[in-house]
């Protein structure tokens, strides 16, 4: 018996050893996808605002990132927000993201731009997609939920290299840099938190300006484009529907208007239109000639042709904002005076900085 104790002591401090050092390398050897968009600067900073400082939440993909600019909404209607959309598109980080913001605080509305309902690239890989959400996500259940969900859904990801990033990283030996060092989460020191999430651009456009005309968006009869609506994502989609529904608070889609490949937008917009109809969901489709005419924009309000820069996002969020107030009759805070938060120095500070070049 003695040897067998002596054996299973010794089993069990190897193991210990080998979790050490494995958590210890672990902890330099991946990337610090948490910083990626500084997701989790946003979710800290988002946590902490006062009742009623969110009216909206935004969600979805980087041209919503770019154009919601929730300090131009409270100048133009007095309803307050925060834009909590990232690069890149995902159905399944998208839901776990609106039960983060719902747990955290109730927003009076949460806006979606529904951009994964028609999968665009062919079932593509979204691996930093995925590690930057899973990396940032500050709740430890809904981590693990959403882990769980893309070891599921997506046949390129597994539980293990989710969860234990060094599994797969570990030859990144000769790429270590002084941020390997540094925690996963932690407060971006670069982040300002008066954009409210907003990532305000100031980039003149680039690229050879054209003409905006409505033939942009007619249909290319020669294109072949999928107009199936992705299973995994019209799943998720309407969990984060429910989810929202089971705490009363609507749901809206909102399209930005995005020129470059509008053609291909009008083309699947019935099958979207359909599916918002099915479930009952509201929709705002700014991405439309007579809606690009309505808001004034030309080249100089765009990063791109699909990225509004700080200018658009101005344009286009007053007019949003005009729009949800109606819609869903949202208090104008300017008027209430009941926000200790002050929301008009901060676009004061925002108008100095940004409008005044």
């Amino acid at each position: 018996m003695g040897e067998i104790k002596k054996f299973f002591i010794r089993g069990v401090c190897f193991l210990l050893i080998f979790a050490a050092l494995f958590m210890g390398l672990q902890y330099v050897l991946h990337y610090r996808w948490a910083n990626e968009d500084k997701l989790y600067t946003r979710y800290m900073d988002y946590a902490s605002v006062e009742e009623g400082s969110a009216d909206v939440v935004y969600f979805g993909t980087s041209e919503l990132y770019t154009g919601i600019n929730p300090l131009a909404m409270y100048n133009a209607e007095g309803i307050t927000g925060y834009n909590l959309t990232v690069t890149d598109r995902s159905a399944i980080t998208q839901y776990y993201q609106v039960l983060y913001a719902l747990k955290t605080n109730r927003p009076k509305v949460v806006a979606c731009d529904f951009m994964s309902l028609i999968d665009q690239d062919g079932k593509k890989t979204l691996d930093e997609l995925y590690r930057k959400n899973i990396a940032a996500m500050p709740d430890a259940r809904l981590k693990r939920e959403m882990i769980n969900a893309v070891a599921k859904e997506d046949e390129n990801q597994t539980w293990l290299a989710l969860t234990f990033p060094l599994l797969r990283y570990h030859n990144m030996w000769n790429t270590i840099e002084e941020k390997n060092f540094r925690p996963d989460l932690e407060i971006s020191p670069s982040y300002e938190p008066f954009t409210k999430g907003c990532w305000f651009v100031t980039e003149e456009f680039v690229g050879d300006p054209y003409d905006i005309v409505p033939a942009l968006w007619d249909p290319r009869d020669d294109a072949e484009v999928n107009l199936a609506p992705d299973e995994t994502a019209v799943k998720y989609y309407d969990l984060l529907i429910q989810a929202c529904r089971e705490r009363d608070v609507p749901v809206v889609a909102i399209f930005p208007p995005i020129i470059g490949g509008a053609w291909l937008y009008q083309m699947q917009w019935d099958v979207k239109e359909a599916y918002f109809d099915s479930r009952g969901i509201d929709y705002l489709n700014y991405d439309t000639y007579e809606e690009v005419k309505r808001m004034d924009l030309n080249w100089d309000d765009y990063w791109d042709n699909i990225h509004l820069n700080v200018r658009g996002s101005v344009k286009f969020s007053e007019v949003v904002a005009r729009d949800l107030k109606e819609k869903y009759g949202l208090t104008d805070h300017r008027a209430a005076n009941d926000l200790t938060e002050d929301w008009d120095a901060e676009w004061e500070e925002f108008e100095s900085r940004y409008l005044t070049q």
